[in-house]
């Protein structure tokens, strides 16, 4: 036995020194398990973060940083670790405690979510690595199995504040895209900035602008015409019918007064193509006085309009013209006779107009033929041919200085004495805003030169206008001014007419429209006695009950005065009617 001692004593210390052996390789190897733990949930937070990015939400790591610090600091002066989740190990105590089902199965690796709560908050790696290191963490156990808690909720980040999860948000954090310059005050530069980041215009977001998207716009003008489809035009027929009273039913220095009916048709095509344009108008009207001298007074005017598009920078415009009315009563002769001639008035021309850059230039050529019923002491019946041409240079897309030039050619049916060379120039601007405003003026200079030497020269300036102006949505107003050579009645003499029209059309309501007109002319002679001036005004109403029948009233006034007090008249009017359109 004491020979047995030794061995034994050698026996122990081998035991004890494997058992120490076996103690430090086992220590080696919960420390190599814990840095692997540490590396996996690393590798699977950058895997997340990933496919938060792709998602839409990358994470921020300035912020994380900041948050981080924040939670630590936190965490030490107020907050208590929170207790371990069933499915991690704390210190100093047994995994075998787990639930039955899982007895077997090793411990499950804890699931740290890097996403970017509904809150804007992200986790940070400190706080990870030190729930890695104590074993807690305040976030909500994930269930057997590793999977996700319930459809639509992702697990909150482990965080001091997390307590309940929270909906999932795919939206990028603000701080992930470029934030809007602060001159980006504009819809337009809003909508670029959005483009450029990718970020879509979210309907909830605004109320209101929902509200805006999915109501329908109203209709502007829900009374206007449909009209008629015939072939390629759409056709706008109008028929209106109306009865009312006048204080000079003649229009001339004798006339009477009187009830009148006044019936007027419209009709207007426009095509419907998808190159060149091409607009008719075509009106007549009939009046009847019941009583005085005048028992009819009817008329007719035709216009045509033909655009042709030659090319992007080329166009072409074809118009024609007819207009038929009697006169204004005159005083013919010594014997002071009061006649009342028919006038035919018509015309064509065709003018291309060809864009050079900025520059722009544009030829035409015209011819106007006047007759007259009735015979004067001198023939009034002429043809009139004129040439001319126009150069724009666009100084802006809104404005354009032009100037304009023209030779005409005036040649009477009888007594050629009177023939002369009509020759003009003129220079203005023509200004494009859209719908607010579109137009072109114009002063100039004109002369009337006759062939016959006994004839004096005259030469007059002139002033041409045509304005379309809208101040604001609903009202229109319009000008128009012209300034034309007429031949005298009774000499070789020419007289230059001065025409100028303004009008204003307003909007009341959606079923209500106001409209007024101004109205002045002036003739200036060579023959003080020939000259005369006339002033009229007038004012209605328009009043929709459908689409298709409307109510309409005006009330008008207009006076002549000249040299000549036998040829002075003044008339009032007004009239109440109906009007249909389609």
């Amino acid at each position: 036995m004491r020979a047995c001692g030794p061995a034994v004593r050698d026996w122990g210390v081998a035991v004890a020194a494997c058992l120490g052996v076996a103690v430090s390789a086992q220590t080696a190897m919960a420390q190599d398990a814990d840095a692997s733990g540490l590396r996996l949930s690393q590798n699977l937070g950058a895997l997340q973060g990933s496919q938060a990015f792709m998602l839409g939400q990358p994470r921020n790591a300035d912020k994380d940083a900041d948050t981080s610090a924040d939670d630590a600091a936190g965490a030490t002066d107020t907050a208590a670790p929170a207790p371990p989740p069933a499915n991690m190990e704390a210190p100093g105590q047994d995994t075998t405690s787990a639930a039955a089902g899982d007895a077997d199965s090793p411990p499950a690796v804890p699931r740290f979510d890097l996403f970017t709560d509904s809150g804007g908050q992200t986790t940070d790696a400190g706080a990870l690595k030190e729930t890695i290191a104590t074993g807690s963490s305040t976030s909500k156990p994930a269930k057997a199995g590793g999977k996700q808690a319930a459809s639509g909720t992702m697990p909150t980040r482990l965080s001091k504040d997390a307590a309940e999860p929270k909906e999932f948000d795919i939206r990028p954090s603000a701080s992930a895209i470029r934030a809007p310059s602060e001159a980006a005050d504009t819809a337009e530069e809003e909508g670029i900035w959005r483009r450029q980041n990718r970020v879509p215009e979210r309907l909830d977001a605004d109320p209101e602008l929902q509200a805006n998207r999915l109501r329908p716009k109203p209709d502007e003008t829900p009374f206007a015409a449909i009209g008629l489809r015939a072939g390629s035009f759409i056709l706008y027929p109008t028929v209106e019918q109306s009865v009312g009273a006048s204080s000079n039913l003649a229009l001339s220095s004798t006339g009477k007064s009187g009830a009148f009916s006044d019936t007027r048709i419209d009709l207007k095509a426009v095509s419907d193509w998808s190159l060149h344009e091409a607009e008719i108008d075509a009106g007549g009207s009939y009046r009847r006085n019941f009583s005085g001298e005048l028992v009819d007074d009817p008329t007719l005017d035709l216009t045509a309009r033909l655009r042709l598009d030659i090319d992007r920078r080329t166009q072409a415009t074809l118009r024609g013209a007819f207009h038929f009315a009697p006169d204004d009563p005159k005083i013919i002769g010594t014997g002071a006779e009061t006649v009342r001639p028919d006038l035919y008035d018509s015309s064509a021309s065709a003018e291309m107009e060809r864009l050079f850059g900025r520059a722009s230039l544009a030829g035409s050529l015209g011819i106007d033929r006047h007759s007259e019923t009735k015979d004067f002491d001198l023939s009034q019946d002429y043809t009139t041919a004129t040439a001319g041409w126009k150069a724009g240079y666009l100084v802006s897309p809104a404005l354009q200085p032009i100037i304009r030039g023209s030779v005409g050619r005036r040649v009477f049916d009888e007594d050629n004495e009177r023939d002369s060379i009509i020759p003009a120039l003129r220079a203005g601007l023509a200004f494009d805003r859209g719908e607010k405003l579109k137009g072109e003026a114009t002063v100039g200079y004109a002369w009337n030169i006759p062939d016959a030497s006994t004839g004096e020269t005259r030469g007059s300036p002139t002033a041409d206008a045509e304005i379309d102006w809208s101040p604001r949505r609903g009202t229109d107003v319009t000008f128009a001014a012209a300034t034309t050579f007429s031949p005298n009645d009774d000499d070789v003499g020419t007289s230059t007419l001065y025409e100028g029209r303004l009008s204003l059309r307003h909007r009341l309501t959606a079923r209500t429209e106001l409209n007024s007109t101004l109205l002045a002319s002036r003739k200036v002679a060579e023959l003080r006695a020939d000259e005369e001036t006339k002033y009229a005004a007038e004012g209605g109403f328009l009043y929709w009950l459908n689409r298709t029948l409307a109510f309409t009233g005006l009330v008008r006034y207009e006076t002549l005065r000249s040299e000549t007090p036998e040829e002075d008249y003044s008339a009032t009017s007004a009239r109440i009617g109906i009007r249909l359109q389609r």
